[in-house]
Protein backbone atom coordinates (compact mmCIF):
# COMPACT_ATOMS: atom_id res chain seq x y z
CA UNK A 1 0.00 0.00 0.00
CA UNK A 2 2.85 2.40 0.83
CA UNK A 3 4.39 1.65 -2.56
CA UNK A 4 1.15 2.52 -4.36
CA UNK A 5 0.84 5.77 -2.35
CA UNK A 6 4.44 6.69 -3.19
CA UNK A 7 3.94 6.04 -6.90
CA UNK A 8 0.68 8.04 -6.89
CA UNK A 9 2.39 10.97 -5.17
CA UNK A 10 5.22 10.88 -7.71
CA UNK A 11 2.76 10.92 -10.63
CA UNK A 12 0.75 13.78 -9.14
CA UNK A 13 3.87 15.86 -8.45
CA UNK A 14 5.30 15.31 -11.93
CA UNK A 15 2.22 16.70 -13.66
CA UNK A 16 0.60 20.10 -13.64
CA UNK A 17 -3.09 20.64 -12.90
CA UNK A 18 -4.10 19.50 -16.40
CA UNK A 19 -2.35 16.17 -15.96
CA UNK A 20 0.30 17.20 -18.48
CA UNK A 21 4.04 16.86 -17.90
CA UNK A 22 5.54 20.14 -16.76
CA UNK A 23 7.02 22.33 -19.47
CA UNK A 24 8.95 25.55 -19.19
CA UNK A 25 7.97 28.64 -21.12
CA UNK A 26 11.00 30.16 -22.83
CA UNK A 27 11.58 33.41 -24.65
CA UNK A 28 12.16 33.17 -28.39
CA UNK A 29 15.88 33.95 -28.14
CA UNK A 30 16.30 30.95 -25.83
CA UNK A 31 15.38 28.73 -28.80
CA UNK A 32 18.13 30.25 -30.98
CA UNK A 33 20.45 27.27 -30.46
CA UNK A 34 17.90 25.08 -32.27
CA UNK A 35 17.15 27.50 -35.12
CA UNK A 36 19.35 27.95 -38.18
CA UNK A 37 20.30 31.63 -38.23
CA UNK A 38 19.59 31.97 -41.94
CA UNK A 39 16.55 31.88 -44.17
CA UNK A 40 15.24 28.51 -45.31
CA UNK A 41 16.75 27.25 -48.56
CA UNK A 42 14.47 27.09 -51.58
CA UNK A 43 15.09 23.34 -51.90
CA UNK A 44 16.18 20.76 -49.36
CA UNK A 45 18.22 21.74 -46.31
CA UNK A 46 22.00 21.38 -46.25
CA UNK A 47 22.01 18.06 -44.41
CA UNK A 48 25.70 18.29 -43.52
CA UNK A 49 25.78 21.86 -42.20
CA UNK A 50 22.30 22.94 -41.11
CA UNK A 51 21.27 22.51 -37.47
CA UNK A 52 18.60 19.90 -36.95
CA UNK A 53 16.66 18.62 -33.99
CA UNK A 54 15.73 14.98 -34.16
CA UNK A 55 14.32 11.88 -32.52
CA UNK A 56 15.89 8.60 -33.65
CA UNK A 57 13.14 6.36 -32.25
CA UNK A 58 10.39 8.00 -34.33
CA UNK A 59 12.88 8.75 -37.13
CA UNK A 60 12.09 12.47 -37.26
CA UNK A 61 14.36 15.34 -38.28
CA UNK A 62 13.31 19.00 -38.03
CA UNK A 63 15.23 21.93 -39.53
CA UNK A 64 14.04 25.33 -38.26
CA UNK A 65 15.05 28.61 -39.95
CA UNK A 66 15.01 32.19 -38.71
CA UNK A 67 12.50 33.29 -41.37
CA UNK A 68 9.77 31.20 -39.70
CA UNK A 69 10.00 28.24 -42.08
CA UNK A 70 10.96 24.64 -41.37
CA UNK A 71 11.67 21.39 -43.17
CA UNK A 72 10.87 17.91 -41.83
CA UNK A 73 11.81 14.33 -42.66
CA UNK A 74 9.97 11.43 -41.04
CA UNK A 75 9.80 7.72 -41.63
CA UNK A 76 6.56 5.84 -41.06
CA UNK A 77 4.71 2.77 -42.33
CA UNK A 78 4.23 4.40 -45.74
CA UNK A 79 7.91 5.21 -46.15
CA UNK A 80 9.80 8.45 -45.81
CA UNK A 81 7.76 11.64 -45.85
CA UNK A 82 9.19 15.09 -45.97
CA UNK A 83 7.94 18.58 -46.49
CA UNK A 84 8.04 22.20 -45.49
CA UNK A 85 5.96 24.41 -43.28
CA UNK A 86 6.00 27.48 -41.12
CA UNK A 87 6.66 27.98 -37.43
CA UNK A 88 5.88 30.74 -34.98
CA UNK A 89 6.71 31.51 -31.39
CA UNK A 90 3.59 31.33 -29.21
CA UNK A 91 3.40 31.50 -25.42
CA UNK A 92 6.82 30.06 -24.68
CA UNK A 93 6.88 27.31 -27.31
CA UNK A 94 7.28 26.96 -31.06
CA UNK A 95 4.23 25.93 -33.08
CA UNK A 96 5.00 24.23 -36.39
CA UNK A 97 2.42 23.78 -39.14
CA UNK A 98 2.77 22.02 -42.49
CA UNK A 99 -0.23 21.68 -44.79
CA UNK A 100 0.14 18.80 -47.19
CA UNK A 101 -2.29 17.36 -49.75
CA UNK A 102 -3.26 14.35 -47.61
CA UNK A 103 -2.70 15.73 -44.10
CA UNK A 104 -1.97 18.74 -41.92
CA UNK A 105 0.98 18.39 -39.59
CA UNK A 106 0.83 20.42 -36.36
CA UNK A 107 3.67 20.09 -33.86
CA UNK A 108 4.66 21.97 -30.71
CA UNK A 109 8.34 22.20 -29.75
CA UNK A 110 8.93 23.13 -26.12
CA UNK A 111 11.60 23.03 -23.43
CA UNK A 112 11.43 20.47 -20.67
CA UNK A 113 13.83 21.96 -18.14
CA UNK A 114 14.53 25.42 -16.75
CA UNK A 115 17.84 25.74 -18.60
CA UNK A 116 16.26 25.00 -21.99
CA UNK A 117 18.76 22.24 -22.71
CA UNK A 118 16.07 19.54 -23.03
CA UNK A 119 13.42 19.93 -25.69
CA UNK A 120 10.54 17.83 -26.93
CA UNK A 121 7.93 17.81 -29.64
CA UNK A 122 4.22 17.04 -29.22
CA UNK A 123 1.88 15.97 -32.00
CA UNK A 124 -0.83 13.44 -32.80
CA UNK A 125 -0.61 10.62 -35.25
CA UNK A 126 -3.04 7.80 -36.04
CA UNK A 127 -2.03 6.10 -32.78
CA UNK A 128 -2.82 9.16 -30.65
CA UNK A 129 -0.85 11.84 -28.89
CA UNK A 130 2.95 11.65 -28.90
CA UNK A 131 5.57 13.52 -26.91
CA UNK A 132 9.13 12.80 -28.02
CA UNK A 133 12.43 14.06 -26.70
CA UNK A 134 14.55 15.82 -29.29
CA UNK A 135 18.28 16.20 -29.56
CA UNK A 136 20.24 18.83 -31.43
CA UNK A 137 22.47 17.41 -34.17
Amino acid sequence: MKFFALISLFLICSCNSDGEPETFKRSLDQYDQYINQKNAPSGSPDLENDTKISNSTYKMDLYLYKDGKFHYDMENDWGIIDGNGTWKYDGGSLKLLAKEAKYDLLMIVQTDNAEGSKISVQFRDREGRKKLNLIKD
